[in-house]
Order: structure tokens, then C-alpha cells, then sequence
């Protein structure tokens, strides 16, 4: 029996349990800081806002694993081969303590983005990639890219830029703070001594800043000509990061828009 997730963050996304000899299993995947729900889309409305373990049993083919259960956990791009039907990703694992394989089929790029980026954010680096690494998420305007699928060589260095400015932040952030809130946009004014403005602040309580090092700025900067050429050019970023366990954080990032 599976007990009521207390949970403190909780993100769906669309995907198809794929089945060798009967028919799919279209679902809609919540996932929680503890479990994960698979609840079929005939059980549940889009939109539905009822938690997911009271959906549990709407359909006889519903279930939750917790975290821990999930094993070897990994994204798999599209590929050549149809031998899962069309897709655009699938996600891979097996159940703790059962040799057969669960095969989630992705629906659309945007879905397949979207659903590495929640579960990467509670399986962390237990998620791999195609090529053996963790993917990375960063959520630009409305777009999510992920590293360890086919990139252009410039959003893989987006990514990377973007994974060291969130790394030092989240090491910087003091222990108490749950939720961190980060602008960065270009100096107001041609006296600044820095080309970059950025703020840090505590999202709970924005009184709470801290200053920006040398190491922050720099990141920052070798960010920010990812986007623009020219300091005056670029738009500003807002960055947004969540506390989730084991040292892990939940990241949004956004373009603040053209000035």
C-alpha cells in the first residue's frame, strides 16, 4: 500500500508506457520529491487538480514507485530504429528487485525537454544520458534544452555556461535559504566598475542578499556573451532556484526580455 506523498514539489508531464504484445498505456507522470505516479490518461482530466495518490485508484493499471525503487534510470533519444513506434525520446528503467524494463515513450520535443528537466531534478545524477553523462536542464524564455540530447555545439554551450553560473550560486546560497532569486542584466550606467548588475537575493525574503564574488561575476559574464555579443545588447536573466534534498536544487531560468 502506497503511503500519502507529503510532498513539497509536484510536476506531471505527459508519456506512453510502452508494451510489447498488448497496447500502450498513454499516462500522466507525476513526480514528487519522493515517489513517482503513473496514472493513466482515462482516469484523469487534463488539468485535474486532484493530488496524485488519491488518482491511484481510478484505474486498476495505476501505480507509485518511490525514488529509491526506480533503477537505472536513463533518456534515450529517438534514434533510428522504430522498434518502440514513433517517439520523440524515450525515458528507461527497471523496477528495484525486477529484470524486465519499463519503456516510457516521450510524445513531442517540448514533452520529451519538460519531462527530463522534472525528473532530472529529483533522480539527479542517477539519470544518464546516450552518452553516459547526467543531462543538464536550463529553462530559456519557454524553452528547455538538455545537454545529453543532439545539440547544436553552441546550446551545449549555453548549457555549460549556464550549469557554472547555478553551481556557484547554489554553493554561495547561505544554508538557510530554501528558495534563491538572481537577476543579472546589463550595468545601468558606464561609471559601474562592473559591466554586470546582479542581484542575490533570498526568493522568501528579498531584504536577504548577498553580494556577487569574483567567481559570480565571472560566470555571469561568460554567460551572459552566450546570449549577445555586447553587454548593451543583452536582455538580463532571471534565475530562479529551489532547495530540493541531498544538496540538489530545482532551477528556472528566464530571459528578463529586450530592453
Amino acid at each position: 500500500m502506497v503511503r500519502p506523498d507529503k510532498h513539497r514539489v509536484e510536476q506531471s508531464f505527459n508519456g506512453t508506457i510502452f508494451h510489447v504484445w498488448k497496447g500502450n498505456h498513454p499516462c500522466r507522470i507525476y513526480v514528487t520529491d519522493r515517489q513517482v505516479y503513473f496514472i493513466r490518461r482515462a482516469a484523469v482530466q487534463d488539468g485535474d487538480p486532484t493530488p496524485p495518490d488519491q488518482l491511484l485508484s481510478k484505474h486498476a493499471s495505476n501505480y507509485a514507485l518511490a525514488l529509491p525503487d526506480i533503477v537505472d534510470p536513463r533518456i534515450e533519444p529517438e534514434g533510428k530504429f522504430m522498434s518502440f513506434g514513433k517517439n520523440n525520446g524515450r525515458w528507461h528503467f527497471t523496477r528495484r528487485g525486477d529484470s524486465k524494463e519499463t519503456v516510457v515513450l516521450f510524445e513531442s520535443p517540448a514533452g520529451a525537454s519538460h519531462a527530463i528537466s522534472v525528473l532530472g531534478g529529483v533522480l539527479g545524477n542517477r539519470l544518464r544520458g546516450q552518452t553516459g553523462s547526467a543531462p543538464r536542464t536550463v529553462q530559456v524564455s519557454d524553452t528547455e534544452l538538455v545537454t545529453d540530447l543532439p545539440l547544436p555545439p553552441e546550446q551545449a554551450e549555453l548549457m555549460t555556461a549556464m550549469h557554472g553560473l547555478t553551481r556557484l550560486l547554489s554553493e554561495r546560497a547561505p544554508a538557510e535559504w530554501q528558495k534563491l532569486h538572481c537577476e543579472v542584466r546589463g550595468a545601468a550606467s558606464d561609471f559601474n566598475p562592473k559591466p554586470l548588475d546582479i542581484t542575490i537575493a533570498d526568493a522568501d525574503r528579498p531584504d536577504q542578499r548577498i553580494e556577487a564574488d569574483p567567481a559570480i561575476d565571472e560566470a555571469a559574464m561568460r554567460l551572459a556573451r552566450k546570449f549577445s555579443p555586447s553587454v548593451k545588447t543583452f536582455p538580463g536573466l532571471v534565475i530562479e532556484m529551489a532547495r530540493l534534498d541531498q544538496g540538489r536544487w530545482h532551477t528556472n531560468v528566464k530571459l528578463m526580455g529586450k530592453r
